[in-house]
Formats: structure tokens, sequence, C-alpha cells
């Protein structure tokens, strides 16, 4: 399996090697850039249990941990910055498929084949678990909503889609929404619109790939159908592009305007997973002066903005990193009909926003603590920018005060959320450990307490003795 991390800098693997099998970590941090590995880990090294291989991987917490699932049954959350277990879940029998933590970071999602189970992370329990609604379904592949984080699709075994309010307290099993057999193969990928919450994307081993609107049911487009089982999807950021990958070894991009494919690449073996790369929250380099940002000439700022670029969308596939600088930048809607999201124009499928210039100073990554190295030699190549502002100077007005300042409060709210998230972890961990000074004083206190019990025992059975002879003397002599 593979993930991205929140930034777009660093790529996680998971391979099935375990602890018993290889010497090797299974789980491998590596720069994108540049193929540099940052670190790795094994999961489930020195843990108790059996050894067991890994299925999927997940980041969470801005890329500070990291969820892995095993075909044991156990689920298990790595701080990276502690490299360390800080949670530990188990549904020992039933193999993890996909292991996914909630956008919200308060939940993780374990899927198996006959439930899906919730954990809270804070609570560390168990929060519930969503069985099929009828025993001749399994569940294949889950996704949860980035807009609506209480809303999860799950594809069962049919082709049928089933969508829950994983957050409802009372009656969780009952979906919101069944899709009956819209594919004629097992599910095997589900997406999420990042720009629409009613747009679901599905695809299946039938080859299809299919777009449904989940407040009415309806099937909004169908692309066209590959001759090889889909195994894996991947929806862009962007909102208009997705991805796919088959079992004969295709990589294909399509544009969800259009009905051919945008892109095609093939590979040796089969595609196991694809997964474009997010986008990243665009970061400008902080100003020391507004008056010398207000004062730069109009070549410094044509100079700032050739340098500036957003991350370019990037798929990943289990042996291959596709490039797809070509794509068009997402300006528009489906033109495609029928369409019920086309119709109300207030449920149209917005464009994203035109992304904002980006420094060329690097920056390491956030929350993930090791620095990672650029390479000054492809720094400008891993970077694409809109051929409509090529060559255009920059308004002096995007410089304005206000901007800076706005940029800068919002790198003060993320370090004093880091902060502040790293003192709860101190405060979680010196309170852990002082409930175990606690609980060894009590048992220690026992431990003397019973000591000096059981002595003022033996005392108090031989004064009673010795009692029960006098009385039993006193009567013989009043005799």
């Amino acid at each position: 399996d593979i993930a991205w991390n929140h930034n777009a800098q660093v790529i996680a693997t998971i391979s099935k090697a375990s602890s018993a099998m290889d010497s090797r970590n299974n789980v491998v941090l590596t720069v994108a850039d540049t193929g540099n590995r940052v670190d790795s880990l094994q999961h489930d090294l020195n843990w108790g249990r059996p050894p067991a291989s890994g299925t999927s991987i997940a980041f969470g917490g801005k890329s500070r941990y990291i969820a892995v699932g095993d075909n044991s049954g156990a689920v298990c959350l790595w701080d990276l910055k502690k490299r360390m277990r800080v949670r530990e879940f188990f549904h020992d029998g039933y193999p993890s498929l996909q292991v996914a933590v909630d956008p919200s970071d308060k939940f993780i999602h374990s899927l198996t084949n006959e439930f899906l189970s919730i954990f809270n992370l804070r609570d560390a329990t168990l929060s519930g678990n969503i069985s099929p609604p009828s025993s001749h379904l399994t569940f294949t592949r889950c996704h949860t909503s980035p807009l609506e984080v209480q809303k999860t699709a799950i594809g069962t075994n049919d082709g049928s889609i089933l969508v829950y309010d994983t957050y409802r307290q009372s009656d969780s099993s009952t979906p919101l929404l069944t899709l009956d057999r819209r594919h004629l193969g097992k599910i095997t990928g589900l997406a999420f619109s990042s720009i629409n919450s009613n747009l679901l994307s599905a695809s299946s081993a039938d080859g299809s790939l299919q777009f449904f609107d989940i407040r009415t049911g309806e099937t909004i487009q169908e692309l066209a159908k590959l001759p090889s089982p889909i195994t894996s999807l991947s929806m862009h950021a962007g909102g208009v592009n997705c991805a796919v990958g088959t079992a004969s070894g295709d990589a294909v991009v399509f544009d969800l305007r259009q009905v051919e494919p945008l892109a095609k690449m093939q590979m040796q073996d089969a595609v196991t997973c694809v997964q474009f790369a997010p986008i990243p929250k665009p970061k400008r380099e902080k100003t020391t002066s507004t008056t010398s940002a207000l004062s730069s000439t109009p070549s410094a700022i044509l100079e700032q903005k050739t340098s500036a670029s957003t991350t370019p969308s990037r798929i990943t596939t289990a042996r291959t990193e596709i490039m797809t600088n070509s794509l068009p930048r997402p300006r528009e809607t489906f033109n495609s009909e029928p369409s019920s999201l086309l119709s109300n124009n207030s449920q149209q499928i917005s464009p994203p926003r035109e992304p904002q210039p980006q420094s060329t100073t690097k920056m390491p990554i956030q929350d993930y603590r090791p620095s990672i190295p650029r390479d000054p030699s492809i720094s400008g190549a891993s970077n694409v920018r809109d051929p409509s502002i090529a060559g255009a100077p920059e308004n002096e007005e995007s410089k304005h005060p206000a901007d800076e300042g706005a940029i800068q409060l919002e790198d003060v709210r993320d370090i004093v959320q880091d902060e502040v998230e790293n003192l709860r972890d101190d405060m979680e961990e010196a309170m852990r450990n002082l409930h175990m000074d606690m609980i060894n004083q009590f048992h220690q206190q026992s431990q003397e307490l019973t000591a000096v019990l059981s002595a003022q025992a033996a005392t108090i059975e031989r004064l009673t003795e010795e009692n029960r002879r006098l009385q039993e003397e006193n009567a013989a002599l009043r005799q």
C-alpha cells in the first residue's frame, strides 16, 4: 500500500514482510522528489504478538502519525516523532483490508470483509462496528468524505455501495444510501470528491468507473470501460482528474469532462495501488520588512513569480511514479449530460481556487521532525505553473501588508497548534507515568498493610485463645 503525507513531500509504503520473514523494515518513508529514504520501521517488532504481514497504511495528524493494519487483525498507530507505537487496536481473526485516519483525526477506520471497525484515537477505545446488511455481502473498500467527515462509503462484493453516517450513535448500521449492484463486479475503489460533497466515484473489477450523486442515488456519468479489472482508484484534489490501476498493469488518467482517457502508462506487473499527491498548503517566504516587500522592483517580482509554483499532480503506483505535469488545470465543471449536479447552480462542482505562489525556499516537513533535504538540481523541474501567467509580472498589490500579515498569522497558528499537540502528548505521558507511580505505591502500601494486619491477626488470635482458657479456669474455680 502507498500513502502520501499531507504536504506531498514524503511517500510511505508498506510491504507484506513481517518481523519473522525479513530483517528489513516493512514500512519505508521516502522523499518524493529525490527518492531518498528518510526513515523506516517494522510495525510488528517487539510487539508481544505473533508476526504479521502489513496490508494497509495511512497518514494522520498532519503526518506526525501513521496507521498500519495487518493480516492478523491488528491496527497500530505510530508516532513518527517519538518512533513508538502510541495506540493499538485489535479485531483478531479478521485481517485488516484497509486502514484510514478520518480527516478530523479523531477516529481510525479499519475495514475487514465482515465489518468496519471505528476506533476512537483519544480514548483508545472501540466506538463501534458496522456490518453488512445481508449475510451474503462482504465489504471490499471504503472511503470517508473529506468535506463531510461523518459520511463513509463502503463497497461490497456484489458491486453495491453503502453510505453510512459513522457519527450517528443510534442505529449506525443502517445506511443512509444504498446503491444496489451498480457494478457487475466487486468494488475495488471508492473516492469522494474534495470539492463537492455529493459526488462519489467508484471502480469495479468489471473494469467500469462510475460517478454518483449521493443525494439522489443517480449515476451521473460512466467513463470508458477498461478491458482489464480495475484494482485501485484515486481522485485528484482538484476535483476533475482521477486515476485507476488495472490488473493488466495499466495506469490510466481520466479527465471527468471527457469520456476517453487523458493519459495511459503500461507497467510490467499488475498495479496494486495508485495515489494522487495531495495539493500542499501554499506557503510563501516570510518577509522581514513589509516596506521592502512593497518597494520590490518589477524585475525582482518577476523573478519570484517565475520561481513560484505548485506541486505537480503525481500518481504513484507500486513501482512507478507518473508525472502528470501536462494535465490541464481544472477550470470548469462536468460538461456531460444528463447531470442533476449541473441543473442546480447552487450544487455545481465548483472549480478549485487558483494556487497561490509558493516560495522557492524549501521548508522542512513541519510535523515529521526529520528534515527532508532537497536536490537543488531538480527543484525547478519538479514544479509546474499555469501557462496562462508565464512571463507575466506579478502585481505589487499581491505584496500587500495585509496578505503578508495573514500568512505570518497562519504560520504562527500552525506553530502554536504543533506545540499544543506536543504539550498534550507530553501531558498524557506524564499522566500515564503518574498513574503508574500511584498504582505501584498503592500496591506497595497494600502489601505493607497486609503484612501488618496479618501480624495483628495472629496476635488477636493468640489473645483470644488465652482469654478462652482463662474463662474456663474461672468457671472451674466457681464450681
